[in-house]
Parts: structure tokens; sequence; C-alpha cells
């Protein structure tokens, strides 16, 4: 049976070779709807549907034989509405490579579920798959098949459908028995095959896109956690570029909202456009800017217009966004950018991105655009000028909040910085080498993530291979995420041994949080993997901090990788942003966009949820002690008890309300849960129920120390005079040993004196006084 579509799309191929010589053999992927297909004994592809248990055994590749070809045939129809397939799908990229995806569709109405098939496919192979897609229309009744090409002239979905796939598709029954039919099929796939250059879809590729899957999955959760949390901080974006760039489509694109309208080609504005809006949880504001390549408006006139954008948004967070289009780099344009470099000055260039839009074309003309830079000689050293920072948009996509949200992680993670100054491990003299004999085991079910890892570490410059014999070889230690992803660290015990390394002490939590006085406005900033960051110097690196940029600002604190800014209004909180983040920016320190939490009038740090009104225990901490259930040994008590003296300091007299527990601890007791046990254990928990909001601590207030001694215990609270009252700023609390306990109470005063005495752990604090 001859269908009309398909012989035509047939000649227009021209591939009448040899299938024997140019494509003996080849592995295809079927995915879609199983109302696409009919199971039977005769279907080439398929075959008979067999009741199968586990979805491992559905997958197994079906070896087939047409028109002298070996074809390998992956099903994986109705497969994206199985969940937990991620493992699966691994283990089945790692052994094959897939020449083509084939995409069953029933001839008719396109439905929902048929969209959602072809987006779960793109989601989890990633948006290089669609390269390797082609459609297979299917229908029962030759009639069916005479109106496909009314079909897609009528129906947009479609139209839209068979865009995103390239204008690949083809047509066959959907019992698939056509010899016939099967074979225009594989001359089809030999064509896309060569229109990919002999490039099929391999592990790597899918290695990458489920990396990339999983970053994304994790901003959104993270994203989902802080959604009690007040909006944050402004993002200044600027659009630059010539007339007709994209420039207001791309900002139309950012904010997901329709806020810019083109402008007229034949009319000259001077005006700058200003939209905002709110993108992953991020303020942003949109500068939509005149062309800079407009004969009838002088550099002056440009230039007066883009100082006084900058001069509006420069003091908070500003990017400056370079915008191409993505089909021809003429040399009108190579002029433009050489305009703006010109008027923004080599300083504001660290902050400039250069964004490229109409990626939409490139996708038509199956082209990366890595590729599309290298055709162009001025284009890629441009490229390489910017330090490889630029970003596509597909203008025309729907679903463009993916688009600004990875823009968004671009610009405020730039893959992952580097410490302009390399570190120098300095070794003790006569320091012995040490290598490992032994490696330590990885779990069988951890190796592919630890390859993946490992792989990643390496294209991102973490991790070099040493090719050459070492004397030094610490061993590797592997971390499950809660993600399902792999920590890797290392084991360098033996070599800090040898080690001379310079001191650098952390203030206490307490000191920390004493810093933050009057506070209003917060802004915590977390370094993206922060100690990968460091580059090494040659030597350091064959055998084995983050510098201290923040030192010395105002409203400023830096704990490990974990920077907390604040202010007492928005406008001195977002000056101190912007000192911070121009600091780290001219250190090479990049930001982890999805930890990073900007303009919130209440942060976790450091354990504490901080705010305007106090300090709070973390509530997850509070949490996991009150669905703690009763300890059935000592070890258990032990750990219940280290969990509360955690948050001693929120706990009033806690000496004398753990004292029945703790009696379990000593080794002269036995172990006896009674009901005084019971009853301790219970009111510790109740006590952090609702624990107390303890006020920020401010050396500028009046503070008083109010201490008690209790027959088995001392308890004392340091407070501060407010507006409304003395408010509790910590508690602290000891428990009296059996020699303090047979003390001779001669006197109040005298007991008293003692346990004022025991208060001094707060002198960091308040030695002023």
């Amino acid at each position: 049976m001859d269908l009309p579509i398909k012989t035509e799309q047939c000649e227009s191929d021209s591939s009448d070779s040899s299938m024997d010589n140019m494509f003996p053999s080849m592995t295809i992927v079927l995915f879609g709807y199983s109302s696409s297909v009919q199971y039977r004994n005769d279907n080439i592809l398929l075959g008979e549907k067999k009741n199968i248990e586990n979805e491992i055994s559905r997958i197994v590749p079906l070896e087939r034989k047409i028109s002298e070809c070996d074809i390998s045939v992956i099903n994986m129809v109705d497969l994206h509405k199985t969940e937990h397939v991620d493992n699966l799908l691994s283990k089945l990229m790692n052994k094959n490579e897939i020449h083509a995806f084939i995409f069953v569709v029933p001839l008719g109405q396109l439905t929902n579920d048929d969209k959602m098939s072809l987006d779960w496919l793109q989601k989890v192979f990633g948006d290089k798959v669609l390269q390797f897609v082609m459609i297979l229309f299917t229908y029962e009744g030759e009639e069916e098949c005479n109106t496909v090409k009314d079909d897609l002239r009528r129906n947009p979905d479609l139209q839209q459908l068979l865009d995103k796939c390239r204008g690949r598709y083809q047509t066959c029954n959907k019992m698939m028995n056509n010899q016939s039919e099967m074979r225009d099929l594989m001359k089809k796939i030999e064509h896309l095959f060569n229109e990919n250059q002999q490039q099929s879809y391999t592990g790597e590729m899918f290695k990458t896109a489920s990396i990339r899957r999983k970053e994304l999955e994790n901003s959104e959760h993270r994203c989902g956690h802080t959604s009690e949390m007040e909006p944050n901080a402004q993002l200044n974006l600027i659009l630059l570029g010539k007339h007709r760039a994209g420039k207001s489509a791309s900002g139309n694109t950012i904010l997901g909202q329709k806020a810019f309208v083109k402008k007229n080609s034949k009319s000259v504005t001077r005006e700058v456009a200003v939209k905002s809006g709110t993108v992953n949880g991020f303020s942003v504001t949109v500068y939509d800017t005149p062309g800079f390549h407009d004969p009838k408006m002088s550099t002056e006139e440009i230039q007066q217009i883009l100082e006084k954008v900058i001069q509006k948004c420069e003091s908070g967070l500003c990017v400056f966004l370079l915008v191409i289009k993505a089909d021809n780099f003429t040399e009108e344009e190579r002029e433009t950018v050489e305009k703006i470099e010109k008027l923004l000055g080599e300083k504001r260039l660290e902050k400039t991105w250069i964004l490229f839009t109409r990626g939409d074309e490139l996708q038509e003309e199956n082209k990366t655009i890595i590729e599309f830079i290298n055709e162009t000689e001025a284009l890629k050293k441009l490229i390489q000028k910017y330090n490889q920072k630029y970003h596509v948009f597909n203008n025309k996509k729907k679903g463009r909040s993916d688009q600004a949200r990875l823009l968004l992680v671009n610009i405020l993670q730039s893959g992952l910085g580097e410490v302009r100054q390399p570190y120098v491990i300095s070794l003790k003299p006569g320091a012995t080498p040490f290598s490992l004999k032994t490696p330590r085991r990885i779990p069988l079910p951890l190796m592919g993530k630890v390859k993946e890892e490992l792989h990643r570490m390496e294209m991102l410059g973490v991790i070099s291979r040493v090719e050459e014999p070492t004397d030094w070889c610490a061993g590797m230690v592997v971390v499950p995420k809660k993600s399902g992803a792999v920590r890797i660290c290392v084991d360098l015990s033996k070599l800090n041994e040898s080690v001379r390394r310079k001191k650098y002490i952390l203030p206490s939590v307490e000191q920390t949080l004493g810093m933050l006085a009057g506070a209003q406005i917060f802004s915590k900033l977390d370094a993206n993997m922060g100690f990968w960051q460091i580059p090494l110097s040659e030597e350091s690196a064959r055998i084995e901090w983050l510098p201290e940029v923040t030192d010395g600002l105002e409203g400023t604190v830096c704990h490990i990788d974990d920077v907390l800014v604040w202010g007492r209004t928005e406008e001195e909180h977002d000056s101190r942003l912007h000192v911070v983040l121009e600091k780290m920016q001219k250190a090479g320190i990049t930001l982890n966009v999805e930890k990073c939490k900007l303009s919130k009038r209440k942060v976790h740090f450091l354990g504490h949820i901080i705010s305007a009104e106090g300090i709070s225990p973390d509530p997850m901490k509070t949490a996991a002690i009150r669905n703690m259930t009763e300890p059935s040994n000592v070890s258990e008590l032990r750990s219940f008890l280290g969990m509360v003296n955690q948050l001693g300091r929120f706990i009033p007299q806690l000496a004398d309300k753990d004292k029945a527990l703790r009696d379990l601890l000593s080794k002269k007791n036995c172990w006896i849960w009674g009901m005084e046990q019971a009853k301790a254990f219970q009111t510790l928990k109740d006590s952090l129920s609702s624990p107390p909001v303890l006020a920020i601590y401010d050396t500028n207030r009046d503070c008083k120390v109010s201490a008690d001694a209790l027959p088995y215990g001392l308890g004392a609270v340091l407070m501060q005079r407010w507006q409304d009252g003395w408010k509790p700023i910590a508690y602290a609390s000891r428990s009296l040993t059996q020699t303090e306990q047979r003390y001779a109470q001669v006197d109040a005063k005298d007991s008293e004196t003692f346990l004022l005495a025991s208060t001094l752990k707060w002198r960091p604090i308040t030695s002023h006084y």
C-alpha cells in the first residue's frame, strides 16, 4: 500500500542507498501511549504483548531484522506513566546508544496525554534528545492515512508538535505488520542518522541531562520551603542591543508576561521601558533600553539614557544583558557591541552577559549554539572575552518560566567560581608522604553515580587525572545525598598531620548572633561549592579556605561558606549587600542561587531562625525532639540529652528539669525508667513545643543577669531593657556536682555570688559593662 504522504517524503529524502552498506544495525526507542499501537504476533517492531511483572524486563531491547538490518527495539510505550525509573534508564543508557526515538501518535486529534509523553521524554533525556525524535503517526484504516496533510494543515497543535520534532514524521498502521511501511521507516531513520552527522544519543548525553534535571528539581524543592518568607531583594536586568534584536521579547520571556510592546521598526524611541515581576522567588526589574545602532540618535544621547538607567538601579544587584540574535553576527552587530562596551566601561563588563535570542531558529536548522558561535571568528572571540557568560532564549517557547529561571541560575551561579589567588599548602619539614594501600570499597548500587560525579568534577576543573606515579594518595569517601546523588569527599587526615596551616579561629555562635543588634532585613549568601572555588598551586594540587573577602565589612558576618548581611532599613541592607556582592565578584567567588535568601524578614542561620523579633530555635530540631520516643537505654538517652543541650539557651532551669534523666547516665546507677524519668522527659519536650523567642543582644542597651540557685543546679538568664520591658537574651544552667551539693547553705548571698561566677560564659558579649 503506497501512502501519498509517505511516498512524497521518501522521494525528498533520496535515500535509496543500500541499508546493508550504510546502516547494518541500529537501536531505536518507541515511546508514547499504548492506544497508538496494537500488540500482536505479527507486529514487526513490538510483537505480542506479554504479561510482564516489572518494567526492567519490559524495556530489554527486542532484537528484530528488517530489510537485512539488525534492529534493537526498546519499548518505552506508556513508560512515562511509571514512577521511579531513573535507575532503570541509567542502566539502559550505559549499555546502549540510541539512533532514533520514535514517538507513536494516533492520527486525528492530538490529546494532552500525547503532548505529556513528549514532555516527559524531553524532561528525562534533555533538550538534545529532540534532534533524534521522529513522529510515527499510526492509523487503523486507509481513509485516515489519506487525510494526514489536511490534518497537519488544519490542526495548530499538530503543527507545533511537528515543529518541535524538526518536521520529521512517517505513517504506518497500528499493527505495524506491513513490511513495506517498515522499510520506509528504516530509510527515514537512516536519513535522520545522516542528518545528525551519524551521531547517536549517548549515555553521556543522558548523564548530563540527568544531572541538570536533578539540579532543577532540587532548586524547585528548596524554593518551595521559602514560601513563608517575604519577597527577595531587587535584581535589575538592563537589556542592551541594537534595534529589533529581541530585547522586548526577551523582557517578556524573563517576566513570563507580555510586559513590553515591540517597537515600530520605523519609529525611534528615546524612552526606557521599565517593568517588574517575580521570577523563581526573586523580585526582578527589567529595563528595556532604546536601540544602540540608530543613526538618528547620537552617542551622547545614548550615553545619557544609559547613565540615567544605571543611576536608578546600580545601588542594587545590577546585571547587563547584551542581546544578540542567534542568526547572523553581522558587522553592524559587532559595531553595536563595541559601542556598548565603550559606554559601559571595563568594570561594568564584568557584570555583563550575552543573551542570544531566537534559539528556536537554530533548532529548526538543527544547529547548536556552540556550532553557531564557532561559525564566526569575531563572535567566538567575543564569547571568550566574556568568559563564556552567555545564555540562549527561545522566545517562541511556551513555559518560559523555566528559561527565566535558568537565566537567573546562570547569572547568580555562573558555573564554579575560582578565587583569584591560588592557595599553597606548606608541609612540615621532614613530612612523610602517605599513600593508601587498600581503597575504601564503593557499594555497587552507587558505582554509576560515583562515576557520574567524578566526571562532573573533572569537567568543572575541581579534580584532574594524575597520569604519573605519586607518593601521596588519600582515600575517597562517598556520601549519599537526600536527593539521590552522591557527594565525593577525600579523607585527608593523614595529610593534615603533615601540613603547616594558617590559624583561622571561628567565632562562637553566641558571638556571631550577638552582632545582629537592630537588624530588620537579612540576606544569606552561600558560596557555590565553596571549597572547590579555591585553586591549588600546581605542587599543592598533587597532595591535596574561602578568602576573607567580608573582613571589615559593616553589617556582614561570614561563617565558613555562609555569609549573613543585615540592615536596619531596606536601604541600608541593600547598600551593604551590594558591597558584599561586588567584593565576591572581584574575588572570583560565585554563589549557590538555590541556597541564597535575599532581603528576608526571617532567615535560617547557624542552626537558628533569625528575625527582627529575635532568635528562635530551628523548627526541624525542636520537631525532632518532640517526636522522639522514650529512650530504652543509656545510648538513646545520651542522644536525647545531647539534642536538648544544643537548645539549652532556650530552656530556663534546664539543669533542674533534666536531673532525673542525667542520673541514669551514671555508671553507679541501674537503668530504671520510672514515672520521675517519664515526667522529666515529657517536661523537656513540652519546653520545646513553644520555645521563647530570644531578643538579639544590643551593646547599647542596659543589661542584667538574674540568677537562682536550686538544690541540684544553677540557673541564670541574661536580659536587656527594651521599650516594653526586660527581654531574655539567653538562658544558662548547669548541674551541681556531688561535692557542690554538700556545700553549706550559710548565706543566700554567698550562694548567689557563686552562681554569678558561673555566668561568666557570657563575658565575650558583656565585658564592656
